[in-house]
């Protein structure tokens, strides 16, 4: 598959939850209709396509790798992930002071959890930290940073075959232990398989260039036996009316949110499998140009949140779409500095 390709999807999720943002939790989305706003109300979906892509992309970075060491490894995933949330802390304070806000205790242990890649969105059972000063979007980084690190001993330890039914056993023993024993690192690993199914489909192409029912049918079933393990406790939530989330201001995040995402994953396995059939018809047409986005898009989504959503300039203008396009800039410009600038330099010195 070329990378190209990938690219597009890397840019294309990027961008999406940028807008899924813009219009949930900026003024610009009581300005436009329900209608408008549904097709970007997904945020979450576009980031469970994401872990897929990652998995998938980190099989085609290594697998050419013999005798492929931690040190190494461990370095690139760590200039790659850690910079650029670094500048993000400082950012959020930078923006938190420039509203007029104070930082806590509690927000200085939420940024000591943030390091550690420890941090979840609030109203889940057993969560630890929260993403720090509110910047939504760094829950996903904890996720996948603990793939990365589980991910080199499994893939140099087992055998090719046998790796995605070891994860399988993983995420399931992970999702019980969750259930009776709510914890980060249980739900974290609940979704190795979602990462993994990602990576199992890269091991396929590289093997066969090309995809069939047959030749992912143990990504599919893998994905579907963890889609009804999720199941469980929405049927309990629903047999008990939700009795047990009322107390949240999101009610419906847990465990709503994580059929959903395993809902998600089996149908973007599935649906990649027909779209592949159909000679990827359309893709060029429809997210092709996003790749010009993919060497910034990290950037531009870990910094998102905090320029559109937490930063008031309101005093600049009082022209909503005015505001946005003040903030677009500095998101560009910031995403481009330190993806295409410093970046380079940083993975020099880090070597």
């Amino acid at each position: 598959m070329k990378s190209e390709k990938l690219d597009s999807i890397r840019g294309f999720t990027s961008l999406y939850v940028v807008v899924h943002h813009l219009f949930g939790f900026t003024p610009i989305g009581s300005v436009l209709g329900s209608t408008l706003r549904f097709p970007f109300r997904f945020g979450q979906e576009a980031v469970i396509l994401f872990f897929l892509l990652s998995g998938f992309v980190i099989y085609l970075s290594v697998h050419k790798i013999p005798n492929l060491k931690f040190g190494i490894y461990f370095k690139k995933r760590f200039r790659r992930i850690y910079p650029i949330v670094i500048f993000s802390f400082i950012l959020s304070i930078l923006i938190n002071f420039l509203n007029q806000n104070s930082v806590s205790l509690y927000d200085l242990r939420d940024l000591l959890g943030n390091l550690l890649m420890l941090q979840d969105i609030d109203n889940k059972p057993g969560n630890w930290f929260s993403p720090f000063l509110g910047n939504l979007p760094l829950w996903s980084l904890s996720y996948e940073w603990i793939f990365y690190m589980i991910f080199f001993p499994i893939y140099n330890i087992f055998p090719e075959k046998n790796r995605i039914y070891l994860v399988l056993l993983i995420s399931t023993t992970a999702w019980m232990t969750y259930l009776f024993f709510p914890n980060h690192i249980s739900l974290v690993l609940s979704y190795f398989i979602i990462w993994w199914s990602g990576l199992e489909c890269a091991v396929v192409f590289v093997r066969e260039k090309k995809f069939t029912i047959k030749n992912i049918k143990h990504v599919l079933t893998s994905l579907f036996i963890m889609l009804l393990e999720s199941f469980i406790p929405v049927i309990k939530a629903i047999s008990n009316g939700f009795a047990e989330y009322n107390h949240t201001a999101n009610q419906i995040l847990f465990p709503i949110v994580t059929f959903r995402h395993f809902l998600f994953a089996f149908f973007a396995v599935s649906f990649g499998l027909l779209w592949w059939k159909l000679n990827l018809i359309l893709f060029d047409k429809l997210i092709g140009s996003f790749y010009k986005i993919a060497p910034i898009s990290y950037g531009i989504y870990i910094l998102h949140f905090p320029i559109f959503a937490l930063l008031n300039i309101d005093y600049l203008s009082n022209n909503l779409f005015c505001i946005i396009s003040i903030k677009t800039f500095i998101l560009i410009s910031l995403s481009y500095l330190l993806e295409i600038k410093i970046q380079p330099i940083i993975n020099n010195f880090i070597k």
